[in-house]
């Protein structure tokens, strides 16, 4: 892709590329996590399922919505960027500090402990948390970065394909397990002793099923474990954040003139890698909940808590696997890192831009290096607060809320452009308003109860937005004016 100003070539990245980094953004620690954290409040492996079903179409339909962005507005700075040239700078400014604090910093920090704790594990066999681990993950990802896309591209490509090639395996071993071995995926009262065989003056007693959530109980429990789940999909959305790399030539925009045409402005490589990286991870997301759910006892997995993975996999595979999967673990975490501290930086470069910060900083390639020393700084300054659990909730219901603002702007902003006849004109098709509508629909329901559900998350997810406000009335006060192009 050329240059509109100079002709040359503006980016390195190719679709095989974008879909490795939107995989890796997605498959982070999440999905090792949720399934555990569903169960023990649904306590029935069927209905663990269901979520991450509904999960992955909601993800599915995003990815849609974004591709639809992505083919009217090629620029790059993700929901920022989105929100404040077809909303009102207020909510662009709003949506970049959510992305900076929740969307990035946050996340790194969380996926480096997670990586820390797994590489102790493996490496040292202790489970502390080693500080330096996690420093070293976010330090050394940055650094790559610093050095240039294509570097930390290439590395996350290597890391993304070692970590899926690992996952088929562990498919292929635990559905050949589960021909034989399958469990039923019921929590049962683990207070009852399983007897076994008695002197024929009784029945055994059999462990019986505890009694799960029924009727509006049960769709309130679903809805509960819906915040975390949609957490392992956030991130289908990762490569519009690089969108601006892939807008057409000014050459390109004056022949669709010529020819009175009022189609895409951008490559469509960044639509159809989220599409593709989302499809993908759905499915790989629910065969591998299929074999957590059902290889070993649901029992089993409460009493494994947070590493019920490694109890599953030594299960079907013994030792080797139980390491397979504590490195492919660690492998996800650190795709997670490499993939956020390449997006992450997009964002504090268009708000350098739009709010003149580049005066000071007219060197691009400093605005870069800032940029990724800020979100470095940012990620190891985060203390993780509350539990693994409250955090997850609450990420995944702040980012999911932040993307359903920008892909509403889709309807807006197709208003406003047939008024000027620009690109934005451009008709949505059918597809591009079903996953608009799905999503945003979605991600109202899930913020309109967030209140009664997960009251404490959902404040968080108040404070951060009413942070981001007061800062941007600061700003405004001083004088300082978005200025998007």
């Amino acid at each position: 892709m050329v240059n509109r100003s100079t002709g040359t070539s503006r980016h390195s990245l190719g679709l095989v590329s974008l879909v490795c980094l939107v995989i890796g953004n997605m498959i982070g620690s999440g999905v090792y996590l949720s399934s555990y954290y569903s169960l023990d409040s649904l306590r029935d492996a069927k209905y663990v399922l269901w979520i991450w079903l509904i999960a992955g179409v909601h993800a599915i339909c995003g990815a849609v919505a974004y591709a639809a962005v992505a083919k009217r507005l090629p620029i790059s700075g993700g929901e920022y960027a989105i929100l404040s040239r077809w909303g009102h700078p207020v909510f662009g400014f709003m949506a970049g500090w959510i992305s900076i604090v929740a969307g990035f910093a946050a996340p790194i920090a969380l996926a480096a402990g997670v990586f820390a704790e797994y590489a102790a594990l493996v490496i040292t066999n202790n489970a502390s948390i080693p500080f330096w681990l996690s420093v070293g993950s976010i330090v050394v990802a940055s650094v790559l970065h610093a050095i240039g896309v294509s570097v930390n591209a290439w590395v996350n490509n290597t890391v993304v394909t070692i970590k899926m090639l690992c996952l088929v395996l562990f498919l292929i071993i635990g559905l050949v397990w589960l021909t034989d071995h399958r469990e039923s995926g019921v929590l049962l009262d683990a207070s009852k002793e399983v007897v076994a065989e008695t002197q024929g003056e009784k029945p055994a007693e059999e462990a019986k099923p505890v009694s799960g959530p029924v009727g509006s109980v049960l769709i309130w429990a679903m809805m509960g474990s819906l915040y975390f789940t949609t957490l392992a999909y956030t991130g289908f959305n990762a490569s519009i954040y690089l969108a601006g790399e892939f807008s057409k030539s000014n050459e390109e925009l004056e022949n669709a003139k010529a020819s009175n045409s009022t189609g895409s402005i951008a490559d469509p490589i960044v639509g159809r890698s989220m599409i593709i990286a989302c499809m993908v991870v759905t499915i790989f997301y629910l065969l591998l909940n299929f074999i957590f759910l059902y290889a070993i006892p649901a029992t089993e997995i409460i009493g494994a808590k947070e590493r019920f993975v490694g109890a599953v996999a030594m299960a079907i595979g013994g030792e080797w696997c139980r390491q397979m999967m504590s490195w492919v673990i660690i492998l996800s975490s650190l795709t997670s890192i490499l993939a956020m501290t390449m997006t992450g930086p997009y964002v504090y470069l268009q708000m350098f831009q739009d709010y003149g910060a580049d005066r000071w900083v007219p060197d691009k390639r400093v605005q870069k290096v800032l940029a990724i020393s800020i979100q470095a700084v940012l990620a190891l300054l985060v203390v993780q607060f509350g539990t693994l659990r409250s955090t997850l909730a609450y990420l995944g219901l702040t980012l999911t809320a932040c993307g359903a603002l920008a892909i509403a702007t889709l309807w807006f902003a197709g208003l406003r452009g047939r008024k000027l006849k620009d690109s934005v004109s451009t008709p949505l098709r059918w597809w591009e308003h079903v996953g608009a509508g799905v999503y945003v629909v979605g991600a109202g329901v899930l913020f309109a109860v967030a209140s009664t559900m997960i009251p404490k998350q959902f404040y968080w997810c108040l404070a951060t937005i009413a942070i981001g406000l007061a800062l941007y009335a600061i700003i405004k006060k001083l004088g300082v004016r978005a200025t998007p192009d």
